[in-house]
């Protein structure tokens, strides 16, 4: 999967923006802050008129795949999950004891299956609206929800293949911009939202949260050359006073998500989301987007999850040729 993954978090995106860069700044590969800037987890979002029909099952499935707390891999590894039967990698062969770790260290490590095969788009002729598990999603969030080709890939997708197994209904998904997913399952034109969604108070109003299953951290990605004024950073405090210190800048960050509500603040998401007076925000579509630009000098620096963060940034950076940093110096 590994192979793939590059493609496609970015390379479609260098492909369309290949002759805007031309003409614009010169790029230079990135980094990402090696500093935890914020914590939530994740949770999947289920229509509220639905709860009653597969809230239970989704959470027994969350409990099986994380145990008693989420799953953790950067500050705490550790779990007592059971795991479920799947066949995580595509042999052929079911596997016991398939948890949220199997999943993600098997996207870490290539072994996972390249997508998750054939599903649908909409309700199959043939079957009605009841039949069917109408997931939404953004397609564009690896390692946990992304395209192989015209087929869905990531750790969500496998989780919603599972959840759909498990309520015995056809698996229907559909890939949307990341801010209206909530709205998409709000409307009741989806059952689930599975997207990296980040549990808050206003989000809560509108949809019926599953139990975590998945913590993560906040980190910024900057150029290589703005690097060496994070070397001594060891805290969020540390990180916000070298961002400050550089006066007005541009940041990037992906609509909706975590990393746009850290630069310009939003109380929904804690007591850490207080924003930046002397940045200023853009907002993209993708986390990969937000990084093409930071790559072409456009931006200071990009918040995002670290996760995907990271994969946008080996992404994009993997694009960028030596010539092109030399001809930056």
């Amino acid at each position: 999967m590994k192979k793939l993954l590059a493609a496609a978090v970015a390379l479609t995106t260098v492909a369309a923006l290949a002759v805007s860069f031309a003409g614009c700044a010169k790029k230079e590969r990135m980094k990402v802050v090696d500093v935890m800037l914020t914590g939530e987890q994740y949770c999947y979002a289920v229509n509220n008129d639905k709860t009653a029909q597969m809230l239970g099952k989704v959470n027994e499935v969350v409990d099986k795949l994380v145990g008693s707390k989420p799953y953790n891999p950067e500050l705490d590894p550790t779990t007592d999950a059971v795991g479920v039967a799947y066949d995580y990698n595509g042999d052929g062969v079911v596997e016991t004891g398939v948890t949220m770790k199997t999943l993600y260290d098997a996207e870490q490590d290539g072994t996972i299956a390249d997508n998750i095969g054939e599903v649908a788009t909409d309700i199959p002729n043939g079957l009605t609206r009841e039949k069917c598990l109408v997931v939404a999603t953004n397609a564009e969030f690896a390692p946990f929800e992304y395209t192989d080709g015209n087929l869905f890939a990531g750790i969500d997708m496998h989780v919603a293949k599972i959840i759909a197994a498990e309520l015995d209904l056809t698996l229907v998904i559909k890939d949307m911009e990341f801010d209206v997913v909530i709205q998409t399952v709000n409307l009741g034109q989806a059952d689930l939202g599975m997207a990296g969604l980040t549990y808050n108070e206003t989000r809560a109003q509108q949809v019926t949260f599953s139990k975590g299953y998945y913590g993560t951290t906040q980190r910024i990605a900057v150029r290589e050359s703005d690097y060496a004024k994070f070397a001594d950073c060891k805290d969020e405090a540390d990180v916000r006073a070298v961002i400050e210190d550089w006066g007005k800048i541009s940041a990037g960050g992906a609509d909706g998500q975590s990393g746009y509500a850290y630069i310009v603040g939003d109380t929904n998401f804690g007591d850490k989301f207080v924003g930046f007076k002397n940045v200023t925000a853009k907002g993209y579509s993708s986390v990969a987007l937000a990084v093409q630009d930071l790559a072409a000098g456009k931006l200071k620096f990009v918040a995002a999850d670290k996760d995907t963060l990271q994969e946008a940034v080996d992404a994009v950076n993997a694009t960028i040729k030596v010539k092109d940093e030399a001809s930056a110096a």
